[in-house]
């Protein structure tokens, strides 16, 4: 008997850790941000399933978050039960790719030690860099993106050996259209 092979759309999982929670650096909007809204349903437009999983609270006023949103705030003082949440939450969506926002080096060796491959965003210089993000190993993020080419300048200048891209962040090119006027 033939095997059928079924194909999923390509799967992403946010993983949002907010500084209320004892994340390193930068802001934190807590679940549902503005940019990470925008770009779930950007993907899932071009037929990425995305997942929004939110490590902890908001740390200010929070833009509503995407209806499927796992929110793991509630583990925020247990960082082994919050990493086995993101993991089950990982597995049981079949996601191709974690995508961790402002996530610290322990989260991110957590994670990766489980066998998930990680992306990380990086969207600040150096002294807004989440802790431990200058001291990751090869297996503990797949790939860095910095939203400016500042950005990865310092990352590559402190020859942290994961692939580093740049990816530019929050800009609309339907904004800056040529037009008749």
């Amino acid at each position: 008997r033939a095997r059928r092979s079924i194909l999923l759309p390509p799967a992403l999982l946010f993983c949002l850790l907010p500084v209320a929670c004892g994340g390193g650096g930068g802001g934190g909007g807590g679940p549902g941000g503005v940019q990470i809204s925008a770009l779930e349903g950007a993907l899932n437009r071009l037929g990425v399933r995305c997942r929004v999983v939110a490590l902890g609270g908001p740390t200010r006023t929070a833009f509503p978050a995407p209806a499927d949103t796992v929110d793991l705030s509630h583990l925020c003082g247990d960082r082994r039960a919050r990493r086995d949440a993101v993991v089950h939450a990982a597995r049981s969506f079949a996601a191709d790719l974690v995508h961790g926002h402002l996530i610290d080096h322990d989260d991110s060796a957590g994670l990766t030690s489980q066998g998930l491959p990680l992306l990380m965003t990086v969207h600040n210089m150096r002294p807004g860099w989440p802790n431990g993000l200058a001291q990751l190993a090869t297996a503990e993020a797949h790939l860095l993106v910095a939203c400016a080419q500042t950005v990865e300048a310092e990352l590559r200048q402190d020859q942290i050996p994961v692939p580093v891209r740049t990816a530019w962040n929050g800009i609309e090119f339907q904004a800056f259209e040529r037009t008749a006027a």
